[in-house]
């Protein structure tokens, strides 16, 4: 899902230009998406392709999820319910802005007993359009 969400980002008037090489330093995500904090530990990697970070923090994923749905609701992205999956352990969410998708992951690591989180930007991708039906043999 990770590579089908982030492949294919293209640069639009509502989207923020991504940095022309590939990058780890933080002052390359995008300044729009609020990160969430008190963190333990942060990691980043964007490109033209999107922009993803790892954050890890002592707070529950419930908590990140009310941090970020605050965040989307301030901002104007909106959320598909389709698209939320709310679990003892951990929230996917998926909100849209424009042609962009903002997808968030907040898991509970047992091993660390942290929260994990995963922040991923990207163009929307369009839906599928139904192929042209096959002409019957012999036909122009």
């Amino acid at each position: 899902m990770l590579m089908l969400l982030i492949a294919g980002w293209t640069v639009t008037a509502d989207t923020p230009t991504p940095p022309p090489d590939p990058s780890t330093d933080p002052k390359t995500f995008p300044a729009d998406i609020a990160r969430y904090h008190p963190t333990l530990k942060e990691s980043y990697r964007m490109s033209a392709a999107g922009a993803l970070a790892h954050l890890r923090t002592n707070d529950g994923p419930a908590q990140v999820a009310r941090f970020y749905a605050d965040f989307a609701a301030h901002e104007h992205w909106t959320i598909d319910p389709d698209l939320i999956s709310e679990r003892p352990t951990g929230n996917v969410l998926i909100y849209r802005k424009g042609d962009r998708l903002l997808r968030v992951d907040a898991f509970t690591n047992p091993l660390r007993k942290t929260t994990e989180v995963y922040l991923m930007v990207a163009r929307d991708l369009p839906s599928p359009t139904p192929s042209a039906s096959p002409r019957p043999r012999g036909t122009r």
